[in-house]
């Protein structure tokens, strides 16, 4: 599988996070668990990377 990009997967955790009305933690947690290896990011670099870069 390949590597995403942090905008890839960014945006996966912030449409987690508003579908199933959750914590952008608990958003992060349940993201990296479906996409095992191909996630490279950690969950501090995904939350700063939502705060500056807003998802529309």
């Amino acid at each position: 599988m390949r590597n995403l990009k942090l905008k890839e997967v960014s945006e996966m955790v912030f449409r987690y996070m508003q579908d199933n009305h959750v914590d952008l933690l608990t958003a992060y947690k349940n993201v990296n668990s479906v996409l095992l290896d191909a996630n490279i990011f950690d969950f501090e670099t995904i939350k700063n990377y939502l705060f500056k870069n807003p998802v529309d």
